[in-house]
């Protein structure tokens, strides 16, 4: 029931405010696209792979494998980060693809040749992931959407300023760039200005409660 009602309300906002309402919707897509990006979701899958085998639990297993393969399809691909992302891991993924597609079961008793086939092969993507994330200092907004970097003078309010019968400052733009906080969950450092012309930071954060921070 929440959630129908939730839907109802944004139907009726999209109906009223169409502008605000794809703006809200770009900024949503960008957002999480930079605070988990594409390697990061693939190393916590991978993580994932290691928890289920860890406790045999080959079901799940084999599902977080598939899920994992899904990334690299073409016709799937979101953003130029995306594109670069298959670029880089397209072999591995398809290689994986092809251990599940020749095993002759999905039960380890019967069949233990793409249980350890694809552990050998996330453990060597483990890696090459760990050394590319903690290079990466800087994400370019236009690898992740290029519509949104390019977009000015939003109907948007800037986050977090907006008081009921007070005048509102919209945003006017996206710096270009987010900066990625080298810790351990490395949050993404975002800049807006406002119409105003004040430049308003915020934390990006998709692993854990912002409140850590």
């Amino acid at each position: 029931r929440r959630s129908g009602a939730a839907n109802s309300i944004l139907q009726e906002f999209n109906n009223n405010h169409p502008i605000v309402y794809d703006e809200g919707i770009l900024i949503r897509k960008c957002m999480l696209r930079a605070a988990i990006t594409w390697p990061e979701m693939l190393l916590n899958r991978i993580n994932d792979v290691f928890e289920n085998y860890k406790h045999e639990q080959f079901s799940k297993m084999r599902k977080t494998l598939e899920a994992i393969t899904e990334m690299g399809m073409k016709k799937s691909a979101k953003c130029p980060m995306h594109i670069e992302f298959q670029k880089e891991y397209g072999e591995y993924l398809k290689k994986l693809k092809s251990i599940l597609d020749l095993s002759t079961s999905s039960d380890p008793e019967v069949d233990k040749k793409w249980v350890s086939e694809s552990i050998s092969l996330c453990k060597t993507m483990e890696d090459k992931l760990t050394d590319e994330i903690k290079g990466i200092t800087t994400i370019r907004m236009s690898a992740i959407s290029p519509e949104l970097c390019e977009r000015t003078h939003f109907k948007f309010a800037v986050f977090g300023t907006y008081r009921p019968n007070h005048p509102i400052i919209r945003i006017e733009y996206f710096v270009g760039q987010f900066s990625v906080i080298m810790t351990k969950q490395q949050p993404k450092d975002l800049i807006v200005k406002g119409e105003n012309g004040n430049f308003y930071q915020y934390l990006l954060k998709g692993h854990e409660d912002l409140r850590l921070d």
